[in-house]
This record gives C-alpha cells, structure tokens and sequence, in this order.
C-alpha cells in the first residue's frame, strides 16, 4: 500500500466482475481527467484496470494510503514509480517537480491513483490537481475514490476535460446482468430472473458477485430461491456493508440511517419530523456527498438509499426495535409521508407496517397514485386475499405483464381488474387497457382510429392506404405511428423524416423516442444508410437503459437486440412470455446478421400473430438470401405485390446484393422532408447573440425565462440537457408539473423563434426522450469552443518548443474572449462555475502571452498583457511577480516598486504576508 505500482494483476482487482468490459465506461479517450466515484464494490478499481489496460501509451498505476497525506512524500513516490518506467523523476521532490519530468518525457501517459479518497481534504490533494495544470497534454490522469474530492475541478478544467464516472453509471443495467453471468461466471440467468437481481442490487457490482458465490453450482430452482430471499438480506451482503460501509461511521450517524430507512423518500423536513429532531438536511448532504449509497434525483430536496443499504438497515430496524416497535415506527413514517403527498412512499410505509385496514384505505382513495410506481418489493407481503381482489393491485399486475409482453395473461389481469372495479372511472380505464392490450392478440381486427390501433391495422393488411390516415392521428405517437406505417410499407425516406419528428415532438417520452429510435435503426440495416440515416446506436444503450428504468422490458429486449448487431453474442436470449418481441427479435437477428434461419422463423412468428406484413417482409428477406433466389424468391415478392408493398421488391433487392445499387423512394409526405440545416454562429462571451446563416436571431418577443433556456442549451450545444436539469436550473422554486409546463411552452417558443421547421428546414431544438439539445449543423462555431481550442493549441505547441506557435494561438485565444460568459444570466448557479472557468483561464492566457512577450523583448506590450490578465484574475500571484519581472527587466526599477507595493496590498487585504524574495520560488504562468 501507498508504493507506486506498475503491476495490473489480479492481486489489485476487487472481487467484483472484472472480465466484463463495458465500451460505455471505457470510451473515454476525450477526457484528460477522470474522476470515478461511487461507494465501496462499485467496481472503481475494476474500471480503472479496465481503462489502463486498453491505454496505448506508458502506465503508471499507484493505490493511494493515508501516509500519502504529507505532500512530499506523495510526490516523491509517485517519482520513483515514474523512475520505474525509465522517466527522470526518481529525484521528484514537489509535485512541481514530477510535472517537469513528465512534461520532459514526451510521451503518452496515464497516471491511475486508486483510493484517492484517502488523502481528500489534504495539501496532497491540492498539490496533485496543480501537478495535473501544469502537466503537458500527453498525459492522462483517472482518479478512483469513494466519496467526492476537493479538487478544483474548475482548475482542472483550464486545459482539458474532466470526466466524472459516478455510482449510477457504473450501475449494472439488467442485459450487462446477463452478459455478467454468461460471459464472466458461464452460469446463465434467464432474462427476467437477471431484471429481478438487477432490481434487488440496484446493479451493485459487490452484490452481483456474492450472489454468484452465493448460488455457484447450485440448479435453477435453488438459485431462483436465493434471489427471492436476496431482499430479506444474504449473510455475504450484509457483512460486506457493516464492514466496508457501516463500520466506521459514528453511532449516532448509523442510527440515523436506520431510523430514517422507514421513510423511503426522505427529507431534512420528514426526517426532523420522524426523529423529532433539527439539522437532517445537513446529515442527508453529508451522507451524499460521501457517497454513502445515498442519491439525490433532484439535486438536494429528496435523498433515496440504496436499495441494497435499505433492505440491510431495514433488517436492523427490525432486529434493534423488535417487530412490534418496528411497525409502530412505520406507521408514524406513513403518517408523515402521507401528510407530504408522498403516496408511494406512504403505501409502502403502511404495508412494513402491517396495517391492513390503512392499506385498504389508501387503496382506495389514491389508488391511482399508489400504483403510478413499481410494487415489486412489497407483492411478497401483501395479503394474498387483497392482491386477488383489489382491482387497483389488479391494475398494477395486468401492466406488468402488458410491458413484459405477456399479452393474453395481461388481457385477462385487466379483465380482472375491470370486474373488480367499483368505481365507473376505473372500471373504463381497466377496459380501455384491456383493448389496447386485445390489440395485438392473433385474433385482433383493429379500426384504425387511435396510433396504436393504426400500426397493428399496418401490420395486417396493405400499409399504403393506411398512411394517409396515420398522418392524421395527432402528437408525439401520431408521428411514431405514421413513420412505422410507412417502414412497413417499403417508404423509407417518408419513415426516416417521420420517426425523427416522433422523436423531437416536445410530448415525446421514452415510449415514443425509443421505439422511433429502434425503427431508425432498422431502416439503417435495410438501406445501408443510402437515406441519410445517422446510426442511432451511440444513443440507443441510453435509450434502452430510459426503457428499462420506465418499465418497458419488451422494449429494452428489442432494442438490445439492434445493438447486439455490433457485438455478437450479447443478444437478448428468447422470452417465450413475449412472442412479439421474440418475432421482431429474431427478424433483426437475421436482418443484421444476413442470416435466411432467424428471418424465416420471424416469418413463421409473425404468422402465428397475425400480422402477414412483417411476415412477408421478412421471408422475402429470407428469400433473398437462399441460393434458389430465382425460383424461391418469386412466391414471397408476388405476394408482397399483391398485400401493396410495391417497394418491398427493390428494398429486398439492394439488401441482399450487400451494396446499394437503387435509389430508395423520396418521402411522399412532402412537409416532413428534411433539408441541411443553416449553420449557427454562438456568441456567449460578453454578450449573447445567436445567428443562423448570418443572420441574428431576434429575441425580444421571448420571455425572459425562455431566454435562459436558450442559453444554457447555447451553453451545452451538441450535447443533451435532461429536463429535470432545466428544470432545477431554471425553475428552482416551481412544483415539478408546473415547470415541465412552464419548459415546454419555454422550448415551443424557442422553436418558432429558431424557426423550427419552416421552409423544410430541420429543428435546431431537438427532443431526445426526456433532454434537450441546441443542435449545431456543419459549420457552426461558437466563441467558447473557439477559446478553448485555442487555448489547448497554445499548450501544445509549447510542449513542442514552438514558442512562436504558441504566441499566436495564445493571442488568438484572448481574442475570443469577449467578456464574462453570458452576463446577462447574473449569479445563476448554473452558470457561475463554467464562467468563472474561462474567466480563469482567459487570465492564465493574457499571462503565458505576456511571459512570451517578454522573452521577446517586447516589455510594453508584455505588461499591458499581464495587466489586463489581472484585470481578470487580480489574486494571480504568479502574475503579480512576472509583472515586477517585466518591471525590472526592461529597466523601470520605479514601477517594479509600484507593482511590488499593489502586489502587497492585494495579499494585505487577503489576510497574507508577503514572502520574503528570498523564500520565493521561481514559477512558471501555465500556458
């Protein structure tokens, strides 16, 4: 421990899954510095061999210890582990000194600090994150540590990206559940049984793995049995978090978790309330910023548990109060929740409880809300008699199988729950559900009149003259339903610009965004990106994961399999509960793999549920591919022409030839065809001005808060801002349905001003499920890109020598620097940290320029350069002293004095005494 290592063997690999490598986490070659932070048996360290291992350049890994809490004997090892690798730092005494000797090395690095953690809060600590500044940019650093460090990440941010990999990202998804078991411990888990251990651990890594040792060897129905008790706490679980988590915590820190654990959902105001106490909110912020498997979904108002944690201290509850305390405890936690409008929360508190009579109750009387989230964890201790016959939990149980795809059990469930139902509204919903459900049964014959209802119709029978009556059907899956209309008749071009504006309709959810996505995809494969389709699968793991979360596992299952084309072997295995999914599976199977066995077993699923359109696509598809094609293939595309897919023929055609050779049909909805969209200028530093083709964007007519939209996705361009994002930003203050209103009618006024989709012209403010993004076309620019690369030229080229390379870039950088960035947004904390970054570092470059000039000889306009650096950043020590070096060097003793003295005034403000000159060290202003 706390010696530098070079040595990546298991010896440093945690027990967790360390042979699954997951391209999500690992694609980070963008990013200088990244920090991964999470709670123990979060698999950081298995990442972070992970990330070294795929590194191109020299390695150096080094596990960090509380010894290293003194900062030159931190740098010091980190010197030699340096000297190991034939660097000339074995001597390194500072961290100034270590970033000399990796500047002078000249080669790609990666600095790896495991359990850096261990010196948080320390001159260590500080002393890296200089390093890290003034290191050249050859070098890449990764940062493991269990709770969130004091770097300056806003320093850090000078010359590079950071990176931060948190505990949900390293969160294993309910597929990686599955890959985990069949490629790592070779002892498969069926696709629901991986959904539920995913749900049980919340895909924590440590409780993967005791899992597996737990049921290793053991036959299905053992380890089926094991993952039932896995909430009631596994012995390996529990030992883990009282040693790796709760051990050290003081007492009175660890009963608060305990007692608050009946909350669920909890806050400063109900955990006071609960504990007839003050000051939770603090212990709540503590908690999460230790990464003490405590989250926040809404940036401090409502914290949540693990769900690993919370079934441990649940248990502890349990066995420190007894059981009849215990339920008084949690009926006082219901009582609260419920006086907080927290239904859930209150339905869950009352079910520990036991208290029936309340449950019923609530049932009852907000049913709706009881059922609105998931009730997996409490269906083992419900009443068998009340699940059987409440016709809200009826409800709930016919919606699971609905979005498992288990479509004649959840026909029955809803049947069920409307024979149950005493009041009209939700008898109707139950029956409305049912023949929404009914839909897709083999035996269906749908009327065209709701977008659920169009799209099977489209699958039975000619889709062409269903497509003018889907472009009728209004909103978000009006728009889905039209784009898949037109894919199933052979109209790719038409289905392209249709399921993009499903997409982008500001009502879109993950229900419509998704499967917009994944028929994008399939439109991909059978035109070989001849439509100008962008390949959705950087974003499809995203979506999938939205699916998932959201309770749409048929939908996950089919997205899965579209991005499994990419990595074979990593499909979803067969759901039998599902037969759509199953057939629309193995048609894109055969479709990516060009394999005629998946494509005619589509066709015969397809059959079987009645919907003879996907049938014919696929065994025309299939058709294609055999080596009788002459003959073979007649039967299927006569019997395409004659259900209408007139297109089906040439689609089918260019397919399987493997080349493109026709040209697919223009889109026949000519309000929907997209043309390239007209670059956009982003002015942000000094002022706010957005142009598109030149032309200024006039924003007087839109309101003050749509403006502020406007800007923070001007801030973010190109990249998605999720809605609740916006949302905390903008309208702090604002219930949440209030502001995702106020956000939407913010975004439709941005729309018409950006000129939305006029004149053909695509949308720059495009939805992507629940986030938005200010898209920037080819040929756009905005100044603080143009900064910032700037900038990061400047750097390179003095790491090459290239002093006068890096003077002009230097001087074009401050060039762009306008002003504070956005001023007109004041002190909004959104905005305060990004502008106070470049506010720096706009300084640092107004001083690197004055250092080059000055070692030019040019003195006067070295020092008007450090001064307006100063004007920028007037606490700039380094600047202060190269200004009396100026000073003095061109022979002006008189103002070297007067500098010295403001220099001295400035720290006599501070609180701080000067150095003495002979204790100052020389330094170098970072370029």
């Amino acid at each position: 421990m706390g010696e530098g290592r070079l040595d990546l063997s298991a010896k440093f690999a945690p027990p967790a899954p360390a042979g699954l490598a997951r391209s999500r986490l690992l694609d980070l070659a963008a990013h200088r510095v990244v920090l991964v932070l999470a709670p123990a048996g979060h698999g950081k360290t298995t990442l972070l061999g992970q990330i070294a291992s795929r590194f191109a350049g020299t390695v150096v890994w080094y596990r960090i210890d509380a010894a290293d809490r003194d900062p030159q004997q931190l740098a010091g090892r980190i010197g030699r582990a340096l000297g190991r690798v034939g660097l000339a730092g074995a001597e390194c005494w500072s961290f100034e000194d270590v970033a000399a000797a990796l500047d002078a090395a000249g080669r790609d690095m990666l600095l790896v600090f495991d359990d850096f953690h261990a010196v948080a809060g320390s001159a260590a600590e500080q002393g890296l994150a200089r390093m890290i500044a003034l290191a050249p940019p050859t070098l890449r650093v990764v940062l493991g540590a269990r709770r969130v460090v004091g770097l300056d990440v806003s320093a850090l941010r000078v010359y590079g990206a950071v990176h931060v990999v948190d505990a949900d990202d390293l969160r294993f998804r309910s597929w990686e559940v599955e890959r985990l078991f069949r490629e790592v411990y070779h002892q498969p888990l069926p696709p629901e049984d991986a959904a539920t251990l995913s749900q049980r651990t919340a895909g924590w890594a440590a409780g993967l793995a005791m899992f597996h040792l737990l049921t290793e060897g053991r036959p299905p129905a053992q380890r089926r049995r094991a993952l039932a008790d896995l909430s009631r706490g596994s012995r390996l679980v529990r030992s883990y978090l009282v040693r790796e988590v709760l051990g050290d915590l003081p007492a009175e820190l660890r009963e608060f978790l305990r007692r608050t654990s009946a909350l669920g959902v909890l806050t400063g105001t109900l955990c006071d309330a609960l504990l007839d106490a003050v000051g939770s909110q603090a212990v709540l912020e503590e908690l999460e910023q230790r990464r003490l498997f405590t989250t926040t979904p809404d940036d401090g108002h409502q914290f949540r548990y693990h769900q690993v944690l919370l079934d441990h201290l649940e248990l502890e509850l349990t066995e420190h109060l007894g059981p009849s305390a215990t339920r008084d405890w949690y009926g006082r936690a219901a009582e609260l929740l419920l006086d907080a409008g927290e239904v859930p929360a209150a339905f869950r508190a009352y079910v520990r409880a036991e208290d029936w009579a309340a449950v019923e109750q609530l049932l009852q009387r907000r049913g709706a809300e009881v059922v609105a989230g998931p009730l997996w964890p409490l269906e083992g201790m419900l009443p068998h008699g009340l699940v059987a016959t409440d016709p809200w939990l009826l409800l709930a149980r016919a919606r699971r199988l609905a979005a498992q795809g288990a479509l004649t059990e959840a026909v029955a469930a809803f049947r069920l729950a409307h024979a149950a139902a005493e009041d009209s509204q939700l008898a109707t919903r139950c029956l409305e559900e049912a023949r929404t459900a009914a839909l897709w049964l083999p035996d269906a014959d749908p009327v065209a009149r709701t977008w659920a209802a169009t799209i099977r119709a489209a699958t039975q029978r000619s889709p062409r003259a269903l497509l003018s009556t889907a472009l009728d059907l209004p909103g978000a899956e009006g728009r889905l339903a039209a784009g898949i209309v037109a894919l199933l008749a052979g109209d790719l071009g038409a289905a392209v610009a249709l399921l993009r504006e499903a997409a982008d309709h500001p009502d879109a959810d993950v229900g419509v965004v998704a499967p917009a996505a994944c028929a994008i995809r399939v439109v991909r494969l059978l035109s070989g990106g001849s439509v100008g389709v962008d390949d959705p699968g950087a974003d499809l793991e995203a979506l999938m994961l939205d699916a998932e979360v959201g309770g749409w596992p048929w939908l996950s299952r089919i997205g899965r399999a579209l991005l499994a084309i990419d990595a074979p072997g990593s499909g979803p295995a067969v759901e039998p509960c599902d037969p759509w999914g199953t057939a629309v599976v193995s048609f894109v199977g055969g479709l990516g793999g060009r394999a005629a066995g998946p494509l005619r077993e589509a066709a015969t699923r397809f059959a079987e549920l009645g919907a003879p359109v996907p049938a014919q696509w696929a065994a025309c598809l299939a058709a294609a591919l055999s080596p009788a094609t002459p003959v073979g293939y007649a039967t299927p595309v006569a019997r395409a022409r004659a259900m209408g897919l007139r297109d089906l023929p040439g689609v089918v055609d260019a397919w399987a030839a493997g080349t493109v050779t026709h040209t697919v049909p223009r889109p026949r909805v000519a309000s929907v065809s997209p043309d390239r969209a007209a670059p956009v200028t982003l002015h942000l530093l000094g002022r706010t001005e957005i142009a598109i083709d030149g032309e200024v964007v006039d924003l007087s007519t839109v309101r003050p808060r749509a403006r502020s939209t406007l800007r923070l996705l001007a801030l973010r361009a190109g990249t998605a801002v999720h809605r609740d994002v916006l949302v905390a930003s903008l309208w702090p203050d604002v219930d949440e349905e209030s502001a995702l209103r106020s956000l939407q009618v913010a975004v439709s006024s941005l729309r018409n001003v950006l000129g939305g989709r006029a004149r053909g012209r695509p949308t720059l403010l495009a939805r992507n499920g629940e986030s938005y993004c200010l898209q920037l076309p080819p040929g756009s620019r905005s100044d603080v890109r143009d900064f910032d690369t700037r900038l990061a030229d400047a750097r390179a080229r003095r790491h090459d020598g290239d002093h006068v390379g890096e003077r002009v870039a230097l001087a074009a950088a401050v060039g762009h620097y306008g002003g504070d960035l956005l001023p007109e947004e004041g002190t909004a904390e959104w905005v305060v940290a990004e502008r106070d970054r470049l506010r720096i570092a706009a300084a640092g470059a107004w001083g690197a320029l004055g250092k080059r000039l000055g070692d030019d000889g040019e003195f006067p306009e070295a020092v008007d350069a450090v001064r307006a650096g100063l004007r920028l950043d007037a606490y700039s020590d380094d600047a202060w002293r190269l200004l009396v070096d100026l000073h003095t060097r061109a022979g002006n003793p008189a103002a070297a004095q007067a500098a010295a003295l403001e220099h001295a005034q400035m720290l006599a403000e501070l609180g701080v005494e000067p150095l003495e000159p002979a204790d100052r060290e020389s330094r170098t202003v970072p370029s």
